[in-house]
């Protein structure tokens, strides 16, 4: 069984609810703020929500896109 496979009885063990969609938050970092908007863009596209803005370092540009889904 893989380790997802194994998660998912865990979780289903513990009285989970794995029919409601959970939100997902993936934090990618970019070199400038053109690439930030342009990784935004396609995510966008892909149904994501995104955010966009200087990372914590003051350098670097951050984007959080953020999408549901089921536990699978």
């Amino acid at each position: 069984m893989s380790a997802d496979a194994d998660a998912i009885k865990e979780l289903a063990a513990a009285g989970a609810d794995l029919t409601s969609p959970r939100t997902v938050v993936h934090y990618l970092y970019l070199p400038d703020r053109e690439r930030a908007a342009s990784v935004a863009r396609t995510f966008n596209r892909r149904g994501f929500r995104t955010e966009e803005r200087l990372g914590a370092d003051n350098i670097n540009w951050l984007v959080l896109a953020t999408h549901e889904v089921l536990v699978s």
